[in-house]
């Protein structure tokens, strides 16, 4: 490589999209070249800010909260980053693994702190336990009338 390297092969360079000759021959000028080490180095740094930026961004782009500019810096970075392409597949596995508990916690609770009914009538055992108290009164109470007339 008798150039300088392009603007555009350091940015593919640093997100690790060129094939292994590329990056081979790459490799081999930054060697010997200062001025390409130097614009390679600024490139990790850029590619540094942009994956911090991004992840800052990937709550608010998960729930569509983003302003337009934004969502396309996210989208695009997500096409040429793969460190930032899985750390944001986990957090959505997260949210949806959080979203499933939640789910699962409305539907299923403690009903031991419930008097909940435990016999084919839908009616406590207290309340079945005092509706036989009450129908036996009654019997009492119609023998007792029935006796005395």
């Amino acid at each position: 490589m008798n150039t300088h390297i392009k603007k555009s092969d350091i940015l593919k360079y640093v997100s690790c999209l060129l094939p292994v000759e590329t990056i081979g021959a790459i490799e081999s000028h930054i060697s010997t070249c200062p001025e390409c080490l130097l614009k390679v180095s600024h490139g990790y740094a850029k590619k540094k800010e942009a994956c911090n930026k991004a992840e800052e961004l990937f709550a608010d782009y998960l729930e569509g909260e983003l302003q337009p500019d934004e969502m396309t810096f996210v989208n695009n970075h997500l096409l040429i980053c793969y460190a930032c392409e899985q750390k944001y597949h986990k957090l959505v596995e997260e949210k949806e693994e959080k979203t499933l508990e939640t789910e699962l916690n409305l539907k299923t609770f403690d009903v031991s702190a419930y008097n909940l009914p435990n016999n084919s009538l839908g009616e406590s055992e207290d309340a079945e336990s005092e509706k036989k108290r009450i129908e036996i009164n009654k019997k009492d109470t119609t023998a007792a009338d029935q006796s005395k007339s």
